[in-house]
């Protein structure tokens, strides 16, 4: 009996559903969501393309920083080193021209030094990542316990120099902030603790 009556209420429903006609704004909604979402995003590549396009160019490829290379189109580990390292200076500078000549030739040229300021801030905050790493590739027998304050006092200005960015703290920047020092002094230098040698094998395997 519970189950014919069951039966029965599902089949008055699915008569209901029939007979309630939807009304056309509620129809048309995702379609015309969907057109603006389109709309906006076309908008937004009228600043996003050229500057994107001229940046992979003109500040990167040109400085031998290539994106296409790696898997993802990302930056890999020696692309990283030299934008940090060697590259820094000529890249960032490139890349703040670039932005502020786009911005004066759409009209906001507020926004193109505003821009280049937070490339500012991304190039100091990877020059001092960039130390960090350099002061942990110590070998055990060149280590002295001044070692372990200077990276100390270096970490706390690169976390800094992240949070500034607005940035999250992810796991690997807790670890290192955290307990980086303390490590770095357990094993005298992570330099016996690189994983260099492991990173060669995926270029020849891969």
């Amino acid at each position: 009996v519970e189950r014919s009556r069951l039966a029965a209420a599902i089949k008055m429903l699915e008569t209901q559903k029939k007979t309630v006609e939807v009304p056309k704004l509620l129809r048309d909604a995702p379609k015309s969501f969907k057109q603006r979402l389109t709309s906006l995003d076309k908008e937004g590549q009228i600043w996003n393309r050229p500057i994107r396009a001229r940046v992979e160019r003109e500040a990167l490829m040109d400085n031998g920083i290539n994106r296409g290379k790696a898997h993802g189109r990302e930056l890999n580990g020696e692309d990283c080193r030299m934008l940090a390292g060697t590259k820094c200076e000529v890249v960032f500078q490139s890349i703040s021209e670039i932005v502020q000549e786009e911005a004066i030739r759409l009209g906001t040229p507020q926004l193109g030094v505003q821009v280049s300021n937070y490339c500012d801030a991304v190039k100091g905050a990877m020059v001092l990542w960039d130390s960090v790493l350099s002061q942990c590739s110590i070998e055990a027998e060149d280590y002295v316990e001044e070692d372990t304050v200077r990276l100390k006092a270096t970490i706390e200005k690169a976390v800094e120099s992240w949070r500034s960015l607005n940035l999250l703290v992810t796991p690997k920047v807790h670890c290192v902030e955290d307990h980086g020092t303390e490590q770095f002094a357990i094993y005298e230098g992570y330099y016996d603790v690189r994983e260099d040698w492991l990173e060669e094998l995926h270029k020849v395997w891969r």
